[in-house]
């Protein structure tokens, strides 16, 4: 009894020796709300989710803006894990450095509060989180504990809340630990789980806003934005056979699984039919979710297939308007003789004042002197026959022209040829040059290095002289 009366005498003390006379007593509003910005938000998620089932700890950068703000740009990591997170494990060090090293990149701002997750379990301050917070509010009384949920959190609904210690005077003392001033904002309404670790009783939850600018919420639309050619992407035709296959096979269960639930119906109490399905797979409602994804997949493929084939229509009549004159699609089209010699006539005019060819250039160039494109196919009888003048008929075929290709079998035979005749040239001068070659390697058998460069001087001399000749 006497250690309760000396503590509520030394918080009487402490506050009376605060307040001065005729001021309020300095206490925390409800209007009390901490902005978080969205880089800060996804390096906390992404940070939780990559250490589940681990909790996982950082700081918070920002600053006090007012009475009534709490601001936090950005977060790092702390590098340490575990079930708990306490005040031992928090680096001073490695603190220390990062903060410099943040200033450097332009980071002036102060360590405003740490955050750390609870991977499935909720948001609260467990009694380990509640030392590492005192920690922090000895430093500054405004500092802010964040719990973040990375598992329970889905797209469109972040788990997370923001807590700040009570003073426990305070409770003794039956005073409010904070002041209501204004109707800003709203309070969330508590898990039971919180409720049972404390909350109101040992730390109170703060409201959170996440502060967006205009460029952000660009940068955030935009980060899983789909175009409209989006629902005409197909997926490949194997793979969607397949898939169908697997669906119907699974339908199939899922129906024999629905007709021997529908038999058991009767056999069953009101109390059984309202508890049959728990915990267990309705065949119904599974089975329904199988055929609606079946047929929406099968319409978005039959549609694309159609609309595809369409454009496909579109794209290739406006290719034939523009270049009306190639044509893949249409068959070769006949010309006539005097066509065809009128053709070949000017291809040679165009080649006569090209230096002149080889022999087998010649020849590939009188093969191929209709130009690239154009084909004869002419019928005529034997040099003895009488009708060799009448009866040769001669047929043309134009194809589209296209730029002219190397022949590759002549290429490479000329190639080979070519490989062949310097091979057999030198051959020829080592075998002239054999003894002049000998007497060069027994040469350099002998001495050392500096004596074959000089020793043997005249010996490479010969033999190079008698290799170039045969060579030449």
């Amino acid at each position: 009894m006497d250690r309760l009366q000396r503590i509520f005498g030394s918080a009487a003390g402490n506050m009376g020796s605060q307040m001065q006379p005729g001021m309020d007593t300095p206490t925390v509003d409800n209007a009390e709300m901490v902005h978080i910005s969205s880089l800060a938000l996804l390096k906390m998620l992404k940070h939780g989710r990559a250490g589940v089932p681990m909790e996982v700890m950082g700081l918070m950068l920002g600053d006090f803006v007012d009475d009534y703000t709490v601001r936090v740009i950005d977060v790092f990591a702390m590098p340490q894990s575990g079930t708990g997170v306490s005040v031992e494990a928090v680096d001073p060090v490695f603190q220390t450095k990062m903060s410099d090293m943040l200033k450097q990149t332009g980071r002036p701002e102060v360590v405003v509060g740490w955050y750390h997750s609870h991977p499935g379990f909720g948001c609260w301050l467990s009694s380990v989180d509640i030392n590492t917070q005192q920690s922090f509010e000895q430093l500054n009384q405004r500092a802010v504990a964040v719990v973040v949920d990375p598992i329970q959190s889905v797209k469109g609904k972040v788990v997370i809340d923001a807590f700040r210690l009570i003073n426990p005077q305070v409770l003794m003392l039956g005073q409010e630990p904070r002041q209501t001033t204004s109707n800003i904002g709203h309070l969330n309404k508590p898990s039971i789980q919180a409720l049972i670790h404390g909350l109101n009783r040992h730390y109170y939850s703060i409201a959170i806003n996440y502060r967006k600018n205009e460029l952000e919420e660009k940068m955030l639309l935009n980060l899983h934005k789909k175009n409209w050619t989006h629902g005409l992407t197909l997926t490949n035709f194997s793979e969607h056979t397949e898939m169908n296959e697997k669906s119907v096979e699974a339908m199939l269960k899922l129906a024999e699984a629905y007709n021997k639930s529908v038999q058991e119906e009767s056999t069953m109490t009101a109390e059984q039919l309202k508890t049959r399905h728990v915990g267990k797979q309705d065949p119904k409602r599974h089975l329904e979710d199988r055929v609606e994804e079946v047929m929406s997949n099968n319409i978005v493929m039959a549609l694309g297939t159609m609309i595809d084939s369409e454009l496909d229509k579109e794209l290739k009549g406006y290719l034939e308007q523009v270049q009306p004159d190639y044509d893949p699609r249409s068959t070769p089209t006949s010309i006539s003789s005097d066509d065809v010699q009128r053709m070949r006539s000017s291809v040679q005019e165009s080649q006569a004042g090209e230096p002149r060819l080889t022999k087998r250039a010649e020849y590939d160039m009188h093969q191929t002197s209709l130009g690239p494109g154009f084909t004869t196919s002419s019928t005529t009888s034997n040099k003895g026959s009488s009708s060799s003048t009448t009866s040769s008929s001669s047929t043309s075929t134009y194809t589209p022209p296209r730029p002219p290709a190397p022949d590759a079998k002549s290429f490479e035979e000329g190639g080979r040829a070519l490989v062949n005749q310097k091979q057999a040239i030198h051959d020829t001068a080592m075998d002239n040059c054999a003894d002049l070659h000998y007497e060069l390697l027994t040469c350099f058998k002998e001495g050392s290095f500096w004596e074959k460069a000089t020793m043997c001087q005249k010996q490479r001399r010969k033999f190079w002289n008698c290799f170039m000749q045969q060579k030449g």
